[in-house]
């Protein structure tokens, strides 16, 4: 009986303290940090030319899959269906999930004839980090929250990112890179 109390209690004490982030930020104002010396939206925007697009939510799909890779954020620029299946065929045998697998045949040749899509891949060491891409200034940078709740968990997982954009507005020749910030939060501020 004993072992069955301290196995209760051992159980209660895991489940009340969770994987924390952080320290918890103020309701209604989240905290917002710059991760290691990168740029956070704010700076971006004074920084960056009259090019600035803010993308919506059709243009921009997040999916997320098993770890991979290292967590530094890698950015592809697939301008061909091609390209786009090569991209598929590197990432497909960790990347089980549906939504990756079903990528290569979501855009077509005619998509490429306009368009090109910047693929943003990192890791991040807890499950519960979410992401919003706000904008992507005219030099290539793209501005990255990561949301980060107060409790998470402590599994990894490995985000693709994929934004759609068009030639028109930016050249898929350009360096695109990634500027993260973190925005932490709790579940009060839900």
């Amino acid at each position: 009986m004993k072992k069955f109390v301290v196995y209760l209690m051992v159980g209660a004490m895991l489940m009340a303290t969770g994987c924390t982030n952080g320290p918890e930020s103020t309701p209604g104002n989240p905290e917002s940090t710059p991760r290691d010396s990168r740029t956070t939206p704010a700076e971006l925007e004074s920084e960056s030319s009259n090019q600035d697009w803010t993308p919506g939510d059709d243009n921009v799909q997040y999916i997320r899959t098993h770890s991979d890779y290292g967590r530094d954020p890698i950015v592809s620029v697939i301008s061909s269906k091609e390209e786009l299946e090569e991209y598929y065929e590197l990432h497909k045998d960790v990347n089980r999930n549906p939504a990756f697998e079903n990528v290569p045949g979501t855009y077509s040749d005619d998509f490429f004839a306009d368009s090109f899509l910047a693929i943003i891949r990192l890791e991040e060491g807890s499950g519960s980090i979410r992401h919003k891409v706000e904008k992507i200034s005219g030099n290539g940078d793209i501005a990255v929250s990561r949301l980060i709740p107060a409790i998470g968990t402590c599994d990894m997982a490995t985000w693709h990112i994929i934004i759609e954009l068009k030639h028109t507005d930016f050249s898929s020749d350009m360096p695109f890179k990634v500027q993260l910030s973190d925005i932490r939060y709790s579940w009060d501020d839900i």
